[in-house]
C-alpha cells in the first residue's frame, strides 16, 4: 500500500493504525461489504479492497482527507471504495458485514448505536483510537449498543478492541 499523507491521518505508523491492520488481518473480507468509518489516508479502505472485500464504503468529515484518501485511492489502483465527504449520515447502507472505526474515543461511543444498525447480524466492529484509561467504559458502552466484544489488542498507551453483532 502507498500511501501520501499529507494532511490526513493513517499511514501506519502510528499505534492505532498498526493494531487496526493487524487486527484486520484476522478477519475474513472475501467478498464483504465494509464501512471505513473516518477513513482519513484511506489506508484501511484500501487495504479491505486489497483483502478482496466486494464493496467499501468509506467517510470523512473533513474534506482534506477525503481529497488526500481520494488520491491514495487512485495511486493503488482501487476501483471498489466508494468515498463520501461529511458524517455517518452520508452513508446510506445498513447491510455492513465489517465496519472499520479509528477515530476517537467520543466520536465512537457517541456513533455506537448507528454503527450497530448498520452492521448486518454476525458483523464485525473494529475501533481504535482508544486510550488505555478509556477500556471500561467503551466495554460498557460497546456492550449497552447490543455488541459481543471478541477481543482486545494493546499497543503503547492505546487499544483496538474487535466486536460482533
Amino acid at each position: 500500500i502507498i500511501i501520501n499523507p499529507k494532511m490526513a491521518f493513517g499511514t501506519g505508523h502510528h499505534a492505532t493504525t498498526y493494531m487496526m491492520i493487524d487486527a484486520m488481518q484476522g478477519i475474513d473480507f472475501e467478498g464483504k461489504k465494509v464501512l471505513d468509518f473516518g477513513c482519513g489516508t484511506g489506508i484501511l479502505a484500501i487495504l479491505a479492497s486489497l483483502m478482496h472485500a466486494q464493496k467499501v464504503d468509506a467517510v470523512d468529515i473533513e474534506a482534506p482527507a477525503f481529497e488526500n484518501a481520494k488520491e491514495n485511492l487512485l495511486i493503488n489502483e482501487v476501483a471498489n471504495v466508494h468515498l463520501f465527504l461529511g458524517d455517518i449520515t452520508q452513508i446510506q447502507s445498513n447491510d455492513f458485514d465489517v465496519i472499520l472505526a479509528n477515530i476517537n474515543r467520543n466520536v465512537i461511543l457517541s456513533s455506537l448505536p448507528t454503527l450497530y444498525s448498520k452492521l448486518n447480524q454476525g458483523g464485525k466492529l473494529l475501533i481504535s483510537g482508544i486510550l488505555n484509561e478509556d477500556e471500561a467504559l467503551v466495554l460498557s458502552e460497546g456492550r449497552d449498543a447490543g455488541f459481543v466484544h471478541l477481543s482486545t489488542l494493546r499497543r503503547k498507551d492505546w487499544i483496538c478492541m474487535l466486536w460482533e453483532k
